[in-house]
């Protein structure tokens, strides 16, 4: 029986913070599994005790409200102890990628002022206390009495998002978010009591620790990953802790079903739902997955470290729903402006910019107010992401403003083009490009990795696509390259492309 849906924008969950909530379990259902990496287990009651000695060291290293954290992900139960002690302290953790390089954190530190750190004995900054190495051991002799719940407002975390391009930028969420974002996944993907959820997905990036976040929001259980490279330990995890929700980024889920081919659908009739965000999944992947678990609810995720969660879609129950991206979570509301941020009634036809209001929002981009107040106005979150919303409700996204290719006055999504091509049998991954020609008119440039380069004809593909796509969207050109560059969570890099296109022209 899933959680009882309330009207949206209220309260669902009673908790004011996600470790509040992990208290309360630690109460009602001590002996309930809450955290499990490949090494250990905890109950709740096992998770609050180490989050309160964790909190107690941190305490006596000096860490209080408002102080700044950063913390090493190391995939397992102890870097989720140690986010949820910095968040009862009322302190803001800052996750790193595990191994972060020397100039990310370096820009980190400038930004935030922190000058206490979480991780791996790597470190070299004289300014930094290191509370935790490889062999801390968690003590029971600590005195972990008065201890009070951050309230609402205070700022919980600081999350840096990787982006495709450009400098990272410091988002700012306070425990409200946290939750409301929490429910968006809860609610979005209809959440049972007693779920139990492998997340792989990396927790020191929004999508895979809002998951975490939304599981022990509802008392139920997380099973992290440190990879599905291994696949068979993957399975086996399913198996031993009797698995009923898998959380992954598109990359992952290719990688699965290519070493393990069609293995996913033996557990057809214990999962209860998937999940997948960050980037567009692999159309191939997606008809293939719908085949091997016809009755498993299959969710694309739709948001930004800025408006977490902010539309779902079961794409094994709409799919032939092109570009949509679902309906607005519980604790999401969305809107299409113009370009002037105004809301208009928006139709296929008739696009604009996809904007978002709701508990879920950041506060603000860290030392950046110019940036903040372009896209956050009156408390709406304001995206690049043009779209529009159908007579049902149902939210498209065609792509990214800065991304729409503008041919002889009619705007053609390069999503819709790679939509199309990846489902030609004989390519593995494809992407899009505009080009100016000599006359300084744009063309669609079609980069392809093939299935098989041998014996692979660029004028069949020029022929599938002419059946498939208007006159308008076609690529003018095909380029064949090895690999498309994407990011860890499989998101587009197209500005990789444009050098490898003129890397290409130089040859």
């Amino acid at each position: 029986m899933g959680f009882n849906q309330e009207a949206r924008g209220s309260v669902k969950m009673a908790y004011t913070s996600i470790v509040n909530a992990i208290y309360s379990y630690s109460i009602t259902k001590p002996r309930s599994l809450a955290v499990i990496d490949e090494k250990t287990s905890l109950t709740y009651e096992q998770f609050w005790s180490r989050i309160m000695q964790t909190a107690g060291i941190l305490r006596s290293n000096g860490v209080g409200k408002g102080d700044f954290v950063l913390i090493e992900s190391t995939q397992d139960t102890n870097y989720s102890v140690f986010i949820f002690a910095v968040h009862l302290l009322s302190a803001i953790s800052i996750p790193l990628e595990e191994g972060i390089g020397e100039a990310n954190l370096n820009q980190i530190i400038e930004e935030t002022g922190s000058n206490y750190f979480i991780g791996k004995d790597f470190i070299k900054y004289d300014n930094l206390t290191v509370p935790f190495k490889d062999d801390f051991v968690f003590q029971t002799d600590l005195d972990v009495s008065n201890f009070n719940f951050p309230d609402p407002s205070d700022i919980a975390e600081i999350l840096f998002s990787t982006g495709t391009t450009g400098k990272s930028k410091g988002i700012e969420l306070n425990h409200s978010a946290l939750v409301a974002v929490a429910e968006n996944v809860i609610f979005g993907v209809q959440m049972k009591k007693g779920n139990v959820e492998l997340i792989p997905s990396p927790l020191s990036h929004s999508h895979g620790l809002r998951r975490h976040y939304a599981n022990l929001l509802a008392g139920n259980t997380v099973v992290i990953v440190k990879s599905v490279l291994n696949v068979k330990n993957f399975f086996s995890l399913i198996d031993k802790y009797s698995v009923t929700a898998i959380d992954l980024v598109p990359t992952a889920l290719s990688i699965i079903l290519k070493i393990s081919k069609r293995h996913i659908g033996n557990y057809k009739e214990r999962l209860d739902y998937m999940q997948f965000g960050t980037a567009p999944l692999n159309e191939a992947d997606k008809v293939l997955l719908c085949e091997l678990l016809p009755n498993t609810r299959l969710y694309n995720i739709y948001g930004s470290t800025e408006a977490g969660c902010a539309c779902i879609i079961d794409f094994n129950e709409f799919e032939n729903k092109i570009n949509c991206v679902g309906k607005p979570t519980i604790n999401s509301i969305c809107k299409v402006v113009n370009d002037e941020n105004e809301e208009i009634l928006s139709s296929e036809s008739n696009t604009g910019h996809l904007a978002f209001s709701g508990g879920m929002l950041m506060n603000r981009y860290v030392n950046d107010s110019e940036l903040t107040e372009q896209y956050l106005i009156n408390d709406i979150m304001h995206s690049s992401d043009i779209g529009y919303i159908d007579s049902e409700g149902f939210i498209y996204f065609l792509g990214r403003k800065d991304n729409v290719i503008n041919i002889g006055g009619i705007k053609v999504s390069p999503e819709e083009i790679e939509q199309v091509a990846i489902n030609y049998n004989d390519i593995d991954d494809c992407a899009c490009i505009s080009k100016e020609n000599s006359l300084g008119d744009p063309r669609i440039i079609l980069f392809v990795k093939p299935t098989k380069l041998k014996n692979f004809d660029k004028n069949e593909l020029f022929d599938y696509l002419n059946i498939k796509l208007d006159k308008n969207k076609l690529p003018r050109e095909i380029v064949i390259v090895d690999d498309i560059p994407r990011t860890f969570n499989g998101k587009l890099m197209r500005k990789e492309l444009t050098n490898i296109d003129k890397a290409k022209a130089k040859q």
